[in-house]
């Protein structure tokens, strides 16, 4: 299973979900993204601070393996798993 699958697993298995404190993702050339939730309609999406669903990402969009990769490992660093 790809980390993409994962995460949509992990998203999917808890509902929404809705950050107390924000994470943040790495996009590209250092760029910080605030996440505040995600969730999984027709993909994942990205909540931002002013309350915009960001999406669906994929793998082959510029950078998104990065962001992916970033999204899983703060997932795993907050022990959520699929249930």
């Amino acid at each position: 299973m790809n980390t993409l699958n994962e995460i949509i697993n992990i998203v999917s298995s808890h509902g929404e979900l809705l950050f107390d404190e924000p994470i943040e993702i790495r996009t590209h050339h250092s760029h910080i993204f605030t996440c505040y939730g995600l969730t999984v309609h027709e993909g994942l999406r990205l909540l931002d601070g002013q309350g915009e669903w960001w999406g669906p990402l994929s793998e082959d969009q510029q950078n998104g393996k990065l962001v992916i990769n970033s999204i899983y490992q703060r997932l795993k660093a907050m022990e959520l798993e699929a249930a």
